[in-house]
């Protein structure tokens, strides 16, 4: 199993990039989130999963071990493979899925992770055991925060998918800032609709 590979990014894709390991080159799937931060040139290390199936081997990378966790722990549901598990996983924070999946909130998941009712409702009895010790909620961390503010930006007229993906910039940015637990669900949307190009 490679578990882990570090080197040099030499090509990019929109799902992927390859990266230069001692003279030999991986080409590894990845998040968006991961993707979007790097360059051409640029030294990563990274966790590795390898799928394995009949006419294929397929590496999927992360920068995080909690990404990578969760993500094994997501292809063991039936029904979801690694590319749903990684499209997942892209389109909310990791701990945010695991705190939805603990408090059984099907609605969170298939409001902010974009998966149907069936699918959410088979991660949550697969995983709720699995993932209730592993889980520590976050001071301040709201999940129906989460969801009400990506209905106000979609009802804005944004789409699903951006609008996601800049609440999710917005919990990075102000827990870099340490801002994390202290702001509401129109704190939120004003600091996403930034991003978005729209004050």
């Amino acid at each position: 199993m490679i578990a882990q590979l570090q080197g040099k990014i030499s090509f990019l894709q929109k799902n992927s990039f390859v990266i230069q390991c001692s003279g030999v080159g991986y080409t590894v799937r990845a998040l968006q989130r991961l993707l979007s931060g790097v360059a051409l040139g640029d030294t990563l290390t990274i966790w590795t999963h390898l799928a394995v199936r009949e006419d294929a081997l397929d590496l999927y990378g992360f920068s995080e071990r909690e990404e990578i966790d969760f993500f094994q722990m997501l292809i063991t549901v039936p029904g979801i493979g690694p590319k749903s598990a990684m499209a997942i996983i892209d389109l909310a924070p990791v701990k945010n899925i695991i705190g939805a999946v603990v408090a059984e909130d099907a609605e969170y998941l298939t409001t902010v992770s974009g998966i149907g009712k069936k699918s959410a409702t088979k991660m949550i009895l697969e995983l709720k055991d699995k993932l209730g010790d592993l889980y520590e909620e976050e001071e301040g961390e709201n999940l129906g925060e989460d969801a009400s503010a990506l209905e106000a930006l979609k009802a804005l007229g944004y789409g699903t998918g951006e609008s996601r993906n800049a609440l999710h910039r917005v919990k990075e940015l102000w827990r870099e800032g340490d801002r994390m637990g202290k702001n509401g669900i129109n704190e939120k949307v004003k600091a996403a609709l930034k991003l978005l190009g729209r004050s």
